[in-house]
């Protein structure tokens, strides 16, 4: 398809009813929301990104409790969150890589994670009472930032 799709949607369409003089492409733009978290042990920030994919928003900040993945359940839920972005600091790794596998298998989601440090102190310069969801979207928006250059 390469020279027959829209410049940049090569990787999202296929040929239909290649005839022998026409071939009918089809494109399709995948609209998928990603939650990001900002992993801590007392409290998760926690963003999400608009449909496309390309811009992140801080939602909420959760305490990090019995609770954590009864609400990230109902979140996921809610918002039709298509795959889950943890911060993975090297404070907290282990207890951060700990929690993505539980995370990705009780509620059956894809996770990524991605280094990340000191998000939480450069979000506290713009509001330091929203600093974990802040964080948690800049995590989010350097995860979206890398996946729409390629």
């Amino acid at each position: 398809l390469q020279g027959l799709a829209p410049a940049g949607f090569q990787d999202r369409c296929i040929a239909i009813l290649p005839t022998l003089r026409f071939i009918t492409i089809a494109c399709y733009i995948l609209k998928m929301k990603l939650l990001g978290i900002d992993y801590g042990t007392k409290r998760i920030g926690v963003a999400v990104s608009d449909e496309g994919g390309k811009l992140a928003f801080p939602r909420e900040i959760l305490p990090n409790d019995r609770q954590i993945f009864q609400k990230l359940e109902e979140l996921i839920s809610n918002e039709k969150i298509a795959e889950v972005v943890i911060g993975e600091a090297e404070i907290i790794s282990e207890k951060g890589q700990e929690f993505a596998k539980v995370l990705e298998k009780k509620l059956q989601v894809k996770v990524h994670t991605i280094r990340e440090e000191l998000t939480t102190l450069e979000a506290r310069r713009y509001q330091s009472s929203q600093a974990d969801a802040r964080a948690a979207a800049l995590i989010l928006q350097r995860y979206l930032d890398r996946k729409n250059l390629i």
